[in-house]
């Protein structure tokens, strides 16, 4: 997957979720713009995330399932002004 979400992203704060054979598997940021592989599913040499601008770059060392969607969760990082008080 390369493509993007809106911007700002919150550091540490991204969530990917994924179907391979079946099984839904989770990763995260690692709040330096990498992802986690903690299942064996990505491939952190080329996988990325920019948190100013949004990009993403999701890449599997397994194909996802067909018919199935990655979903990313995540916070944006906004200011409020919020007045004089």
């Amino acid at each position: 997957y390369d493509g993007g979400v809106v911007a700002p992203i919150a550091r540490g704060a991204v969530q990917v979720t994924f179907v391979i054979g079946g099984i839904t598997y989770t990763e995260y940021d690692d709040g330096a713009g990498g992802i986690t592989n903690n299942n064996g599913f990505i491939n952190t040499a080329t996988s990325s995330i920019n948190y100013t601008t949004g990009a993403v770059n999701l890449h599997f060392t397994s194909d996802i399932d067909v018919g199935t969607n990655i979903n990313f969760t995540y916070y944006s990082v906004a200011s409020i002004d919020l007045g004089d008080y």
